[in-house]
């Protein structure tokens, strides 16, 4: 897409769609637990996704996953994956 408008367009329509058919209204809300995750507090704070401090050889940002923190009675199954 470098210096291809038509792709760069291309691929931010195709953004917006998924973050609408996630998020519904709240797809243009900043997505912070105080706005567009509001409703999604108790997922985030779960601690199945965890953020870690090191980066892989490439420098991106590595997630760690620990499924024994899942409790679906708790969220429901969107709320997990938003």
């Amino acid at each position: 897409e470098v210096f291809n408008a038509d792709l760069a367009a291309k691929r931010l329509v195709k953004y917006w769609k998924k973050r609408v058919e996630i998020f519904g209204d709240k797809a243009f809300s900043p997505l912070t637990l105080a706005e567009g995750l509001s409703e999604d507090q108790i997922a985030v704070e779960r601690g199945v996704m965890t953020l870690l401090g090191a980066k892989d050889p490439s420098g991106r940002s590595l997630i760690y996953w620990d499924p024994s923190h899942l409790d679906s009675t708790k969220y429901t199954t969107e709320s997990m994956v938003r």
